[in-house]
């Protein structure tokens, strides 16, 4: 968390949020829409609210089988995308997520 405090603290007060994230991870892959059955409930995931929700919905990632993916880098921008650097890991997103989705098979 303290390194990516130091990075995020060398860009612009004004960056945007997208910048904060390009600057110390990689966007995850999201997808035109969710699959047939319609989105996940990312709610779910303790830690995950309605506005997470709506936002991750924004970029593409909708099902759990996606967050259960993420690599290293890929949490390291969400958490910044979404100003909780730190707290994915801290809450379990990962291992939360791949638990729903295995229940789903």
């Amino acid at each position: 968390e303290r390194e990516i405090a130091a990075k995020l603290a060398t860009l612009p007060k004004d960056a945007t949020p997208e910048q904060r994230a390009d600057h110390v991870g990689t966007r995850p892959a999201g997808l035109p829409g969710a699959r047939a059955g319609g989105a996940d409930d990312l709610k779910r995931i303790k830690g995950i609210g309605p506005v997470n929700e709506q936002k991750l919905n924004g970029l593409g990632i909708y099902h759990f089988d996606q967050v259960a993916a993420w690599s290293r880098e890929e949490i390291r921008w969400v958490g910044a995308y979404l100003a909780f650097p730190g707290r994915i890991d801290r809450e379990r997103w990962v291992a939360q997520a791949a638990e729903l989705a295995g229940r789903q098979s």
